[in-house]
């Protein structure tokens, strides 16, 4: 590898210093416009996730600015000792950034998801090549990669991130959707289970869709020889009624189980459970069903 100068470091400190000068206007008029957009639980989300990538933006810059000016002022050894500080700080802030990267699936933009996926490549390179290169020792030029490669993958997140304003602008312009929260009160009233909820607050609805008592039968109109294979045809069959009304089993915020036993109550749950894999406001009744082979009836009410 060619012998790093003094002034290509200066030069990389340089231009990293000016980029963070922008990046923080940048910031300020993109925080200020998001705050008069409406309070909707999933745009939170979406700002934590902006938030995490802020700061892993500004760690990348950081990092290309400290470790070139480091290798210019100070002695080889404590460039690494900066450089290994740099990256554990680095390497936490991205996994914690990949955690959050499903809020961003409120824009309907694959920008930042991308941008999360070459995000990481770039820190996976920035944190190991030095070390690949160079040993255990890696010397001036291997640290200088690593700066360039952490100013290169600051630059290509800050465009994703300006990208992805026009998402979020699309999304400011849209009709509000719906906002679904389940209730669970800490006090006056008994604890809700796991697979529980006592009640779903929903806000803005686009859509509702109340399916009625659904059975388990197949296509012939024959019922399942058993409660297990009743509840599957029962699940499956709600699939396919949401499915006519462009919706899933994701869009369900109320559950209402019709059961001939009460012996079949922990296995209807544990059905329910396996379908919507979340909790839900759900009422179970026992009762005579309107045949004697229909051993289990749902409906349930969709929102989205």
């Amino acid at each position: 590898m060619r012998q790093v100068s003094d002034e290509l470091l200066l030069g990389i400190a340089g231009v990293s210093a000016t980029v963070i000068g922008l990046f923080l206007v940048g910031v300020l008029f993109f925080v200020e416009g998001g705050m008069r957009g409406p309070a909707r639980e999933s745009r939170v989300e979406l700002w934590r996730y902006m938030r995490s990538g802020t700061r892993i933006v500004m760690l990348l810059f950081a990092m290309a600015l400290l470790l070139s000016l480091a290798l210019v002022a100070f002695e080889l050894a404590w460039a690494r000792a900066l450089f290994v500080g740099l990256s554990v700080v680095l390497v936490v802030a991205n996994v914690e950034t990949a955690v959050k990267v499903r809020a961003t699936r409120v824009t309907q933009s694959r920008t930042l998801l991308l941008n999360e996926i070459a995000g990481t490549v770039g820190v996976v390179a920035i944190v190991a090549l030095p070390w690949i290169l160079g040993g255990l020792r890696p010397g001036r030029e291997d640290l200088t990669l690593a700066a360039f490669l952490a100013l290169a993958t600051a630059f290509a997140s800050v465009s994703a991130i300006a990208l992805s304003t026009f998402d979020l602008a699309r999304l400011d312009s849209a009709p509000p959707g719906a906002e679904i929260r389940l209730l669970r009160p800490d006090s006056g009233v008994y604890p809700a289970t796991d697979d529980y909820a006592h009640a779903v607050e929903i806000r803005d609805p686009r859509r509702l869709v109340f399916v009625a008592g659904t059975m388990g039968l197949d296509r012939a109109g024959a019922a399942g020889a058993s409660l297990e294979e009743q509840l599957t045809l029962v699940w499956d069959n709600i699939r396919a009624i949401l499915a006519a009304a462009g919706m899933t089993l994701d869009d369900v915020v109320r559950v209402t189980s019709y059961l001939r036993d009460v012996a079949y109550a922990e296995e209807n749950a544990r059905a329910r459970v396996a379908a919507l894999g979340r909790a839900v406001p759900t009422t179970a009744i026992v009762t005579q069903t309107l045949a004697d082979d229909w051993l289990v009836e749902i409906e349930v009410i969709a929102a989205t």
